[in-house]
């Protein structure tokens, strides 16, 4: 298979979205519709052929020093699998709840641009790509926070430009010194760092090293960098929302990923203080974001705050860099985006039916839009990782890759904490359930009457929660994908 087609996922939608601003008929919303549903199919199309084919499949193009490379590997079909999914089903989610909302072109039109370049991410084959991408896409997505153009909006727009500015700094001033010490511009397995340049250099490099993680995390939400989420997700329109707390957050997971299993390596991170410290960070990312979610009232933002501590969970795993912690993270990344996306869909039908936007206020909703506060329910099972879900896959792979590390202290505290913020996850999303579907005998409401959300708010939901149980359920081919993944890249 030719190269050349790793690039109609990533270009085809960003040109799409382009073209978007600049046709007149895009007002209408039934040809808007067409066309958005459209291209995110023919992109899913060309993901899932590039999925199956067992091939090497690069492209390359040298622009004066800059090397432009894609490449297909077992990570790359792993992500952009999930951001083609998720992207399409938060699209069509969309075409609903963006009918109340206006300058829905614009709104689409960077929606498209943002998920072709977090394909662009997946496919990435060298450091310099995946930072291009990194760098577009995070940009792209402010005009999904700042969409409603309130004071609001532009405050927490500015506010993650704030936070995106301090990480980039981070990139630049780590990514400068380390690529100085590495042999190649493309991904290469194990790493191609100079171990013998480095060694004259290594507290300086260790610096570096961690400086480029942090930059890296606080896309990931990692602590302290984690509080843009909360602002961004609480202004976007939910459509908005979903695309950043799902898809957006995990970039810095992938990123850190391809640092220590094709840039870095692995060998001179390990029980060092950038290890321990990253750990830590992790840590206390799970830790506060649970204990926020399970304080807070208000719906988005305890959904918000639930992302932070998963998403911390993810990094978790990651940061203790053997293999089987780092495939129970990529199985979290999996399960936790997919559960992530029902729950925002769940929520969302039932703000836009009802304009309920508080915890308490939901009490007896399961009377009311019974079938989505289940698939709530069910979405919720996966988060705390209850077995056989597939949170539970995720979370027991990194609970005994910690076990096996030689970090015997902070592996065990580690695991103690990740227990705690899956506790912590049962309190504020079961909450929810149970005050929904059993509101007590003092309950009264003025209309008992069972609301129906359109398809276009159900199907998503309703496929998503089957897809992540069938998987649970029998997770061997994703355990096998994966760990085939980061065998390729030496974890």
């Amino acid at each position: 298979m030719s190269g050349s087609v790793l690039l109609l996922p990533v270009f085809v939608p960003v040109a799409a979205g382009i073209a978007m601003l600049n046709i007149t008929k895009m007002k209408e919303r039934k040809v808007r519709d067409c066309y958005v549903g459209a291209v995110l199919a023919f992109s899913l199309i060309v993901v899932a052929m590039l999925f199956f084919y067992q091939g090497d499949c690069t492209f390359q193009a040298k622009l004066g020093s800059f090397l432009f490379v894609l490449r297909l590997d077992g990570l790359a079909k792993v992500f952009s699998a999930l951001v083609s999914v998720a992207w399409i089903l938060n699209g069509f989610f969309a075409f609903e709840y963006m009918s109340k909302e206006e300058n829905q072109v614009q709104f689409f039109s960077f929606y498209l641009l943002t998920g072709g370049l977090l394909t662009g991410i997946a496919y990435a084959g060298g450091y310099s790509t995946m930072k291009l991408f990194y760098i577009l896409a995070s940009f792209t997505c402010i005009p999904l926070i700042i969409h409603r153009q309130t004071e609001e909006a532009v405050h927490a727009a500015m506010y993650y430009a704030a936070y995106f500015l301090m990480g980039l700094i981070g990139i630049q001033i780590g990514g400068h010194y380390v690529m100085k010490f590495v042999t190649s511009k493309e991904f290469v397995a194990g790493g191609s760092l100079d171990m013998e340049a480095a060694a004259g250099h290594q507290g300086m490099f260790l610096f570096m090293a961690f400086l480029l993680l942090l930059g890296f995390g606080v896309k990931a939400c990692l602590f302290p960098f984690h509080g843009w989420h909360k602002v961004a997700a609480g202004a976007a329109p939910l459509p908005g929302t979903i695309a950043i707390s799902a898809i957006m957050t995990k970039i810095g997971v992938i990123a850190m990923i391809r640092l220590i299993g094709n840039v870095i390596g692995t060998e001179i991170l390990k029980e060092t203080w950038v290890q321990y410290i990253w750990m830590v960070l992790a840590l206390l990312s799970i830790f506060i974001g649970a204990v926020l979610a399970f304080k807070t009232d208000v719906l988005a933002k305890r959904m918000a705050y639930s992302t932070i501590g998963q998403v911390g969970c993810i990094v978790f795993g990651v940061s203790l860099m053997n293999s089987q912690a780092v495939t129970g993270a990529l199985v979290l990344m999996i399960s936790q985006t997919m559960a992530t996306l029902v729950l925002f869909f769940a929520t969302g039908a039932i703000v836009f039916r009802t304009g309920y936007t508080r915890v308490s206020e939901l009490r007896g909703i399961g009377r009311k839009l019974p079938g989505m506060l289940l698939l709530f329910t069910l979405a919720s099972f996966v988060i705390m990782g209850i077995p056989p879900t597939l949170g539970f896959v995720g979370d027991w792979n990194v609970s005994l890759g910690a076990l096996q590390t030689n970090i015997p202290y902070l592996a065990s505290v580690g695991s103690c904490v990740f227990v705690i913020g899956e506790l912590f996850a049962a309190g504020y999303l079961m909450g929810i359930m149970i005050r929904g579907f059993f509101p007590g005998e003092d309950y009264h409401s003025d209309s008992e009457e069972a609301f129906k959300p359109s398809l276009f708010m159900r199907l998503p939901a309703v496929l998503l929660t089957m897809a992540v149980y069938i998987i649970g359920f029998y997770p061997v081919p994703l355990l096998e994908l994966i760990q085939r993944a980061l065998e390729a890249m030496a974890i």
